[in-house]
């Protein structure tokens, strides 16, 4: 297979530890492939226990398009406002004064999104709440031609929706990177997504009701399929660490104080999130591999992007 050929070229075919594929079959199929062959030389560990990652950005992709087709016809009306105002210069003009009649000051202009990318809608929609009270002063003066204005209803509802799209969108950057570890950050952010699902499940709103239902069985559906890696992970992360059974562990690796470097690292207090909000944990591991020895090997092994 060429991935393997290519891994062979580059030296690393006896380093890789996991694959992460969004969730497409013939993806399922190039994992088992690639998986298979280094079975035969046993050049995975754990049997490739751990060797697929289901990429947890197209995950939440998923999980949002899912909810956001409950509210296709609201956003539809956004979309045709926007097409409306950007069809001519004559209308941009218009709308432009509409923009100082309601004292707005904003530079930044109106946007369309990509149906496809939903990140697109969230900024397509964030701008336009901006400019919700200029729509509705275009529909006193343009009645008769602007035919798409939301009702009171439906802009309340799109501004619910912009403020549950939000965090999606930090989370899907955030877990995007490129120049650093982002598997520890993963099982906080999913924390975080499961936070709003429930608090939003007996939301006054019929229509955000029934999003959250199949959202829900859909990251349901998801979170069983998550990899122990990132339980691994988050607990190497000192900012975070879990309270969890290492027993087994606790035979291997044990310094001169009697404690194994597993005990030693769980039992210092985790640092201050906020405080080291950006902290390079690579190279907190880097610092700490004297103090934790073996534990320090096998943190940078697993976080390392």
């Amino acid at each position: 297979m060429e991935i393997l050929d290519k891994w062979k070229d580059w030296g690393i075919e006896k380093k890789v530890f996991s694959i992460t594929l969004d969730n497409a079959t013939n993806n399922d199929t190039t994992q088992e492939i690639l998986k298979s062959q280094l079975m035969l030389r046993n050049d995975l560990l754990c049997g490739g226990d751990y060797f697929h990652v289901r990429c947890a950005a197209h995950i939440l992709n998923i999980i949002v398009q899912i909810g956001l087709k409950d509210i296709d016809d609201t956003l539809e009306k956004i979309r045709e406002s926007i097409k409306y105002v950007q069809a001519s210069e004559k209308r941009e003009i218009l709308f432009a004064r509409c923009v100082e009649v309601v004292g707005l000051q904003l530079k930044a202009g109106l946007i369309m999104d990509v149906r496809t990318r939903w990140n697109s809608t969230y900024k397509m929609l964030n701008r336009a709440l901006k400019y919700r009270a200029a729509f509705g002063n275009l529909k006193v003066i343009d009645g008769r031609n602007y035919m798409f204005h939301p009702t009171e209803a439906e802009w309340h509802r799109l501004k619910q929706i912009c403020e549950f799209l939000e965090p999606f969108d930090e989370i899907t950057n955030l877990i995007s990177g490129s120049t650093y570890p982002t598997s520890n950050l993963y099982f906080m952010q999913v924390w975080k997504i499961n936070n709003w699902l429930i608090s939003n499940s007996h939301n006054q709103d019929e229509v955000i009701r029934s999003m959250i239902v199949p959202m829900r069985e859909r990251f349901d559906k998801y979170w069983e399929e998550v990899s122990d890696v990132f339980a691994m992970t988050t607990v190497f992360d000192p900012r975070l660490k879990l309270t969890l059974d290492f027993i087994n562990f606790r035979k291997q690796t044990v310094v001169t104080s009697g404690k194994s470097s597993l005990e030693m690292y769980l039992d210092d207090p985790p640092i201050d999130m906020i405080e080291y909000e950006s902290l390079d944990i690579l190279k907190y591991w880097k610092d700490n591999s004297q103090r934790y020895r073996e534990l320090a090997s096998m943190a940078c092994d697993l976080l390392t992007p």
